[in-house]
Formats: structure tokens, C-alpha cells, sequence
């Protein structure tokens, strides 16, 4: 496995895992909390998820406004289907 062999080889390594909204499945994220990994994915676009990110396009919105510069802000948001 990939993740024992850098850790073999760098053992204080932080691994980080980035994938679009089709690597965002419980079982890789499970996975990833299990073994340290890290993780940043994409989430398919729904209502809850966009009232969660509003202020964060409505700020960048405002910073392009103000700036004429294309925005990218990061955020951490904590979601859980309700199904």
C-alpha cells in the first residue's frame, strides 16, 4: 500500500488525499480517518451545501468587486447527508 511505504520511508509525513465529488464516498473517508490521512474533496452542489458556503461566495464576490482579481477562499465545513 502506498500510504505504509511513505511512512516506511518518512515516517512523520503528512499525507493529505484530494479528490473532486466522485472520491467523496464514506468508505475513502472512513479509510482516510483510520489510517491519518488527511483529506480535502469536492461535494456535488445541494441546498444545504451551498447555504453553508453563501458567506464565503458572497465574500469573494465582494473581494472581486473590490479588486477586479479573480478570488479563491478555502473554508472547512462539517456536513452530513440527513438521509
Amino acid at each position: 500500500m502506498l500510504v505504509k511505504a511513505l511512512r516506511r520511508h518518512w515516517p512523520k509525513v503528512e499525507i493529505i488525499f484530494r479528490g473532486d465529488s466522485g472520491f467523496c464516498r464514506w468508505r475513502i473517508l472512513r479509510w482516510c480517518e483510520r489510517h491519518d490521512v488527511r483529506y480535502i474533496v469536492g461535494l456535488a452542489k445541494n441546498g444545504r451545501g451551498k447555504a453553508q458556503v453563501a458567506p464565503w461566495i458572497d465574500r469573494a464576490d465582494s473581494l472581486h468587486k473590490q479588486t477586479g482579481k479573480k478570488q479563491r477562499l478555502f473554508a472547512s465545513i462539517h456536513y452530513g447527508a440527513l438521509s
